[in-house]
């Protein structure tokens, strides 16, 4: 039986698209693949995710590597942050399982970019607890990060649906015993974890 329900961000609560982003940036292609490559590719953004890196230390790094001056490699960051907006539909389903589910999330961010958005969209009161990377100093699809949620929430890995639209992720917390849903943003997605959820309901 489901009895949480853990989310995660980026792409599954709110919009990831690297590629729309940059190009909604800069009509530069040239730039554009050194902001994909360079930038969103690079160790130094897994860096950042993972908090072993602060924003002030990357940036002068992203500005050199990509020949793209600091202000505007900083005007780049607000771009993103700002591109990541809710997406609605999750949030009508957040809303549909609160009474019924108790809520949680795992994600692969930055403090600074989780911070932002916490101040923007007040995600903290969606939930009921939940593990960020830049703060944990640990990444999914290491098992550590889905075993530090079990033990801080005491929660069991069978009785957790866990949501992520990434396949790796996906499958490392299949392998600890949760049961999973690959996100993809469409309708026959969203029916599926209602329906999934419902059947868990009705046992």
């Amino acid at each position: 039986m489901i009895r949480q329900v853990v989310f995660d961000f980026s792409g599954v609560l709110f919009e990831w698209d690297p590629k729309q982003f940059v190009e909604g940036f800069t009509q530069d292609t040239k730039e554009q693949e050194k902001l994909m490559i360079h930038v969103l590719k690079h160790q130094d953004w897994t860096s950042l995710n993972l908090g072993t890196a602060l924003m002030a230390e990357v940036l002068p790094k992203f500005a050199a590597r990509t020949d793209i001056p600091e202000y505007k490699m900083q005007d780049f960051i607000e771009h993103l942050q700002h591109s990541m907006q809710p997406m609605h539909k999750t949030l009508l389903l957040l809303n549909e399982l609160k009474p019924h589910y108790a809520l949680y999330f795992i994600s692969n961010i930055s403090e600074a970019f989780f911070d932002t958005l916490n101040e923007k969209y007040n995600v903290n009161s969606l939930f009921d607890g939940g593990i960020i990377s830049g703060k944990e100093r640990m990444i999914k699809p290491e098992p550590l990060i889905y075993q530090t949620l079990l033990e801080r929430y005491q929660l069991t890995a069978s009785e957790c649906l866990f949501v992520d639209h990434t396949l790796e992720n996906v499958h490392s917390a299949r392998n600890l015993g949760f049961q999973v849903q690959h996100f993809q943003n469409n309708e026959y997605c969203y029916q599926g974890i209602r329906q999934q959820l419902l059947m868990s309901l009705n046992k």
